[in-house]
Protein backbone atom coordinates (compact mmCIF):
# COMPACT_ATOMS: atom_id res chain seq x y z
CA UNK A 1 0.00 0.00 0.00
CA UNK A 2 1.27 3.44 -0.87
CA UNK A 3 0.24 4.92 2.49
CA UNK A 4 2.35 2.29 4.24
CA UNK A 5 5.33 3.29 2.09
CA UNK A 6 4.77 6.96 2.93
CA UNK A 7 4.76 6.17 6.64
CA UNK A 8 7.91 4.06 6.24
CA UNK A 9 9.67 6.87 4.38
CA UNK A 10 8.75 9.51 6.96
CA UNK A 11 9.32 7.26 9.96
CA UNK A 12 5.91 7.19 11.64
CA UNK A 13 2.25 8.06 11.35
CA UNK A 14 2.79 10.86 13.87
CA UNK A 15 5.50 12.45 11.71
CA UNK A 16 3.21 12.34 8.68
CA UNK A 17 0.39 13.91 10.70
CA UNK A 18 2.66 16.73 11.90
CA UNK A 19 4.00 17.38 8.42
CA UNK A 20 0.48 17.73 7.05
CA UNK A 21 -1.01 19.52 10.06
CA UNK A 22 -3.65 16.84 10.60
CA UNK A 23 -4.49 14.65 13.58
CA UNK A 24 -2.91 11.30 14.25
CA UNK A 25 -6.42 9.87 13.98
CA UNK A 26 -6.71 11.15 10.41
CA UNK A 27 -3.55 9.31 9.44
CA UNK A 28 -4.69 6.18 11.29
CA UNK A 29 -7.88 6.28 9.20
CA UNK A 30 -5.90 6.59 5.97
CA UNK A 31 -3.74 3.62 6.95
CA UNK A 32 -6.82 1.60 7.93
CA UNK A 33 -8.49 2.43 4.60
CA UNK A 34 -5.29 1.65 2.73
CA UNK A 35 -4.96 4.90 0.79
CA UNK A 36 -4.34 8.65 0.92
CA UNK A 37 -7.45 10.73 0.14
CA UNK A 38 -7.22 12.23 -3.38
CA UNK A 39 -7.37 15.76 -1.96
CA UNK A 40 -4.14 15.16 -0.03
CA UNK A 41 -2.24 13.19 -2.67
CA UNK A 42 -0.30 16.16 -4.09
CA UNK A 43 0.81 17.32 -0.65
CA UNK A 44 1.84 13.81 0.40
CA UNK A 45 3.69 13.21 -2.87
CA UNK A 46 5.67 16.42 -2.32
CA UNK A 47 6.66 15.27 1.18
CA UNK A 48 8.20 12.05 -0.12
CA UNK A 49 9.51 13.27 -3.47
CA UNK A 50 12.96 11.85 -4.20
CA UNK A 51 12.86 9.70 -1.04
CA UNK A 52 12.65 5.92 -0.80
CA UNK A 53 11.80 3.28 1.75
CA UNK A 54 14.63 1.28 3.26
CA UNK A 55 14.03 -1.30 0.53
CA UNK A 56 14.30 1.34 -2.21
CA UNK A 57 10.61 1.80 -3.03
CA UNK A 58 9.35 5.19 -4.17
CA UNK A 59 5.91 6.76 -3.91
CA UNK A 60 4.67 8.96 -6.74
CA UNK A 61 1.66 11.20 -7.18
CA UNK A 62 0.43 8.82 -9.85
CA UNK A 63 0.64 5.81 -7.53
CA UNK A 64 -1.14 7.69 -4.73
CA UNK A 65 -3.97 8.80 -7.02
CA UNK A 66 -4.31 5.39 -8.64
CA UNK A 67 -4.68 3.76 -5.27
CA UNK A 68 -7.11 6.37 -3.95
CA UNK A 69 -9.33 5.94 -7.03
CA UNK A 70 -9.12 2.14 -6.80
CA UNK A 71 -8.96 1.58 -3.03
CA UNK A 72 -7.74 -1.76 -1.76
CA UNK A 73 -9.78 -3.96 0.51
CA UNK A 74 -8.30 -4.25 3.99
CA UNK A 75 -9.40 -6.47 6.83
CA UNK A 76 -9.47 -4.49 10.04
CA UNK A 77 -9.59 -6.75 13.07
Amino acid sequence: MEIDKVVAILGSQAKLARALGVSNNAIWKWVAQGYVPPGRAVEVAQLVKDKTTSSGEKVTLESLLTQSLNPPTRNID
